[in-house]
């Protein structure tokens, strides 16, 4: 039954992920996946990355699979770790400084394996033509943290406790 609960969870999760990046769609580079990556690092640890990778694959999904799958692949994962090292600190601040810099550098990293595909030339090219979008990514970032960090933390804590009492009301 525990099994089957956290399975429920963190689908539940994951796809709440997908459909808040699909209401921000009309809006560029500014979505709430990071924001939930780093909500649920804090809250949940790393075995949140169950609701990333059933993220992923409502992407893949939806819009079929390319080169972006193998970023999201190593890119999400990658903030799941920063932000549950960072789990102490439970500062929005903190987080909204750390969101900026991967929104930042999202593209940086994006280009990596393109240097496996086009070179280095072609990753860098690759790379300049989408600063625009990482600077509003990263801006965006720092913004939706800093203000819903501390709102989503305290909704997703409560529904973990809920969850927990569940859980041992039907143990006993």
């Amino acid at each position: 039954m525990k099994t089957i609960r956290l399975i429920t969870l963190y689908s539940c999760l994951g796809a709440l992920i997908f459909a808040l990046k699909m209401v921000m769609a009309p809006f560029p580079n500014i979505e709430p996946v990071t924001l939930m990556v780093i909500v649920l690092g804090s809250t949940l640890g790393i075995q949140s990355i169950w609701a990333i990778l059933i993220y992923i694959l409502c992407e893949v999904l939806t819009w079929g699979a390319n080169i972006w799958v193998l970023n999201y692949l190593y890119l999400w994962p990658l903030l799941l770790v920063i932000s549950c090292l960072l789990r102490k600190s439970n500062s929005a601040f903190v987080y909204a400084c750390t969101a900026a810099l991967f929104g930042y550098c999202f593209g940086a990293f994006c280009a990596i394996p393109m240097i496996f595909i086009s070179g280095i030339s072609g990753a860098i090219a690759w790379w300049q033509s989408g600063v625009l979008f990482d600077l509003i990514h990263g801006t965006s970032n720092f913004i939706l943290v800093l203000i819903l960090y501390r709102p989503l933390h305290k909704v997703l804590s409560e529904l973990l406790n809920r969850f927990i009492q569940l859980k041992n009301s039907a143990i006993r």
